[in-house]
């Protein structure tokens, strides 16, 4: 107690929370006795000035705001004075007091400032009894009561006044009751974040420079960065509870410094218990009993002797990894369930604990306690040690089944694919960071999904880059500035009908496109990469949508956060969810994450997804691959409809021919005494011998079984595989150093022995080249040449020319455009002896010599087999297998013809 002028004397709040064991100099100003939170009620009557003062001679005894003790005196609610709740019905002709500046506002005052709002609500784990719960709650509330509601998980207390808050808390520590709770407001620190101070501030200068201002600290934080632990010039700053607080605001300069005071960023994660390592609170107010964070065990964390390289156990999921990892299914369903409400942008703490939702085996062994009310003063751990067989054997079962499921993860999702058939179009995407080195295990997925059309980003290819795949049509959009970042690629099926479009390129967007028909609906398929580290690009998206045809589906990594698809929100995501919702876009995402960073600071997340206008009526089903595999992993669509495909070359001899059988039907068949005497006999004789040559030949072929683009792989080639999924899928689980060494080293060995793989089978190519029949040749001028992509024929009016019969008119306009006659004037001398010459008689010629099958025979050899057919598709290889009874045939129709002067038909 500290004397002052005027004969007062002035009480100093003895704070817990102040650490400082010297007594600073005091100052008093008008708002200290607000902030010590000592007040009484009458004090509010009594003191006009706000200042709490007591004469000289009279010692006060000090009193804390955060007394729970049964021999607390109460406040004298006689002095508390409320409006007349039946002023009403009063009778009218009852005299008024007259209102006059003298008049006392202090009840008015009094009412306001005693008003206190309801302690949070107190949750217990324990089962009770529930008649003897109520007998002891009644005699340690006061005459507000209690409340409470019941549920699977537990009882929900709500009191209603801080006295009997405080009397149950005690209570239920005292005798080692599971609960939980909530901080009172009017015990809740006031944070504030004070910006631009010097980092090497003392503390205790701060604390001191605030007090003078009128402001009671309860601690003082200085900020470091996370990743590096560099101090920053930014100070968390708590302020006992207090009305004024938000005065703060108004500081512009401290310790000799300008600075800027701001409100926290609200947190968007959920907050985590350290103690039972569940959801929605936090250590300082959880009674449960505690589980490790590493080994999921009924002790604290620091006291674990769990080696590092052997794996962890969650407490909520008993899962292969530690409870704090944000890919826990535990905090996956949180996080969706959330996410069902964007509203709740940050997390509320004073809703129901979020522990209470999820069902694990953190359940079982608060649900094995049994307490009866009064008293409770049974020992919880010989409760628990009554059960330890009981719980060690769920457990065990449940870690044996969480294996086993763990390791069919990555498999499952593909047994459950439906088989890709002629009815359904698969589209794989996937972000590359660099197609060349994953060449051969993306060739190894396209075949065993039986994959039409793949969407890779990041292809880091340039102009001298050559990207082939046997069996596709590549359609490139690499990055305009020629090194190897960005990019994009499509590739596309030989067998399905499309039109390459051009490729969109800039440095916000590259994309590669191209058009087919699905069910008679020609649509757009675009496979695009959006850069990071920029503002999104929503007039250049905008652009590239009107350059695709109506309907249309763009798969792309968007490199964009939001609800709808990803674990969290950012600039990015929110520009590209207003582009969704403004042209009515539908976003098909997996259910997975597809980015898998290797980075700790980093949390996997979904950047890979679709964006399409399809009518409801086609189906779509997302489904996430573990193969192959960079930082990001591939997603692939199966829409419920059928791709046009290319109509394949007509011909009379599909497959394999046999020859021989051609021949001997060719001759049994034919007859050579036939009688040609009129032209008609002629041409009849002629279709006839047509009809029987392309009947022999359809019926001599036979069809090759359909090209199989699942590659033949020997069996330690495919357990490797099947090793490195599991690899992959239990590293992204756990995040364990040992597992990411494991993968690498599984994937750097799969790679090598692909190479190996493909190099034999290209050996083996080269070996069966010969020059007789100029494979040799036409593999040499493929390699060397570098096959540009076509470019597609537009009209006038820049339009593209999709179809045959338009292209072909395009290519007419053209050709007769530059093709004409030169106007050069001809002499009139030199025309009219052209026309002379051509109006005259031509001479006699003698007739024309009968022809002979031998020399039929020897034009035949001369002919050339890779020429064209006519419109009758018999080819000069289908007549240079022709018998000799057809070609004695085929000169008596000759020599007829001749003989008639018939030209035939």
């Amino acid at each position: 107690t500290f004397l002052c002028g005027n004969g007062y004397t002035v009480t100093p709040s003895k704070n817990k929370h102040l650490t400082d064991k010297t007594i600073p100099p005091l100052i008093i100003t008008k708002t200290l006795i607000d902030q010590t939170g000592v007040n009484s009620p009458s004090d509010f009557f009594d003191n006009e000035n706000d200042w709490q003062t007591v004469q000289s001679n009279i010692s006060k005894r000090p009193r804390s705001p955060n007394s729970s003790s049964p021999t607390t005196k109460k406040p004298d609610k006689n002095i508390f004075i409320s409006a007349n709740r039946f002023s009403p019905i009063a009778p009218s002709d009852e005299i008024q007091p007259m209102e006059t500046s003298s008049t006392n506002t202090n009840p008015v005052i009094n009412e306001n400032e005693n008003k206190t709002s309801k302690p949070p609500p107190i949750f217990i784990q324990e089962q009770i009894t529930y008649k003897n719960f109520c007998q002891k709650m009644k005699e340690l509330t006061d005459a507000t009561g209690f409340d409470c509601k019941s549920s699977t998980k537990g009882l929900k207390l709500q009191t209603y006044s801080p006295v009997s808050y405080r009397s149950v808390v005690s209570y239920l520590k005292n005798n080692n009751v599971s609960f939980l709770l909530f901080q009172l407001k009017e015990e809740k620190a006031y944070r504030v974040v004070i910006r631009n101070m010097h980092h090497t501030t003392d503390t205790s200068l701060i604390k001191q420079e605030l007090l003078n201002k009128g402001f009671v600290t309860r601690s003082i934080t200085p900020v470091t960065n996370k990743l590096t632990n560099t101090p920053l010039p930014i100070f968390f700053i708590d302020l006992e509870p207090s009305p004024t607080n938000s005065d703060i605001f108004k500081l512009t300069s401290l310790c000799y410094t300008k600075i800027k005071v701001e409100t926290p960023h609200p947190k968007k994660e959920i907050p985590q218990c350290h103690r039972c390592q569940m959801y929605g609170h936090t250590r300082g107010y959880c009674y449960h009993s505690p589980r490790c964070v590493r080994c999921g065990e009924q002790h604290e964390s620091t006291e674990c002797t769990k080696d590092r390289s052997s794996p962890a156990k969650c407490a909520l999921c008993s899962g292969n990894h530690p409870a704090n990892f944000r890919g826990c299914q535990s905090h996956l369903n949180l996080k969706k369930k959330l996410s069902e409400n964007p509203s709740k942008k940050t997390w509320n703490k004073s809703s129901l604990p979020r522990h209470s939702t999820v069902k694990n085996t953190y359940e079982s062994t608060h649900q094995a306690y049994s307490q009866n009310f009064p008293p409770l003063n049974q020992d919880s751990s010989s409760l628990s040690h009554d059960n330890n067989s009981k719980d060690n054997q769920n457990e065990n079962i449940s870690a044996q089944l969480s294996s086993f499921i763990n390791e069919f993860k990555s498999l499952i999702n593909l047994l459950k694919m439906p088989t890709n058939n002629l009815q359904t179009l698969s589209i794989l995407l996937w972000n590359a960071n660099g197609i060349s080195q994953h060449l051969n295990e993306l060739q190894l997925v396209l075949g065993e999904k039986k994959v039409e059309i793949a969407l890779i980003t990041e292809t880091h290819l340039t102009k001298t880059s050559s990207l082939k795949l046997f069996g596709y049509d590549i359609i490139r959009a690499d990055h305009p500035d020629g090194t190897t970042h960005g990019g994009a690629a499509l590739l596309i099926s030989n067998k399905i009908d499309h039109l390459p479009l051009p490729p969109y390129l800039s440095p916000n967007i590259q994309a590669a496109s191209t058009s087919i028909k699905i069910n008679s609906i020609t649509i757009s398929i675009s496979s695009c990469y959006f850069p990071p580290g920029r503002p999104f690009p929503l007039a250049e998206l905008s652009n590239l949508s009107q350059t695709l045809s109506f309907t249309h589906i763009i798969g792309a990594d968007f490199n964009a956060k939001y609800h709808t698809w990803s674990r969290t929100t950012n600039t990015r995501g929110r520009a590209l969810n207003n582009f969704i919702s403004l042209n009515h876009y539908k976003v098909i995402a997996p259910y997975s994450p597809t980015y898998w960073p290797s980075h700790g600071n980093r949390h996997p997340d979904t950047l890979d997804f679709f964006i399409t206008n399809l009518p409801n009526r086609f189906s779509t089903e997302p489904v996430n691959l573990n193969d192959p595999a960079s930082d990001h992993t591939p997603v692939l669509l199966l829409i419920g409809a059928q791709p046009t495909l290319k109509q394949n070359r007509p011909t009379i001899t599909p497959g394999t021919t046999n020859w021989n059988k051609f021949r001997v039907f060719i001759s049994n068949k034919i007859t050579l005494n036939t009688k040609l005497i009129s032209s008609s006999d002629v041409d009849q004789e002629i279709t006839q011998l047509s009809d029987l040559i392309q009947t022999a030949a359809k019926d001599s072929s036979t069809l090759r079984a359909p090209y199989s683009q699942t590659p033949n792989l020997s069996p330690e080639l495919r357990q490797l595989i099947v090793e490195k999924r599991r690899a992959r899928s239990k590293w992204q689980q756990t995040y364990y150093p040992a597992d990411k060494t494991k993968y690498n080293y599984l994937s750097n060995k799969l790679k090598s022995l692909l190479k190996t793989h493909k190099a034999n089978l290209y050996k083996n190519h080269l070996q069966n080249l010969s020059l007789t029949n100029g494979s040799l040749w036409r593999k040499t001028k493929s390699i060397l040449r570098i096959k540009d992509s076509p470019q597609p024929l537009r009209r006038a009016d820049n339009s593209l020319a999709s179809t045959d019969k338009e292209k072909a008119d395009i290519l007419a306009e053209e050709l007769s455009a530059v093709f004409k006659p030169h106007l050069i004037p001809t002499p009139a001398p030199h025309m009219s002896s052209v026309m002379e010459s051509l109006q005259s008689t031509l001479p006699m010629a003698l007739p024309t010599k009968p022809t002979s099958p031998a020399e039929i025979v020897g034009i035949i050899k001369k002919l050339a087999n890779n020429k064209s057919p006519g419109h009758d598709l018999i080819s000069n290889k289908v007549v240079k297998n022709l018998p000799l009874k057809s070609i004695v045939h085929l000169a008596h129709i000759y020599n007829a013809a001749l003989r008639k002067c018939v030209t035939p038909s």
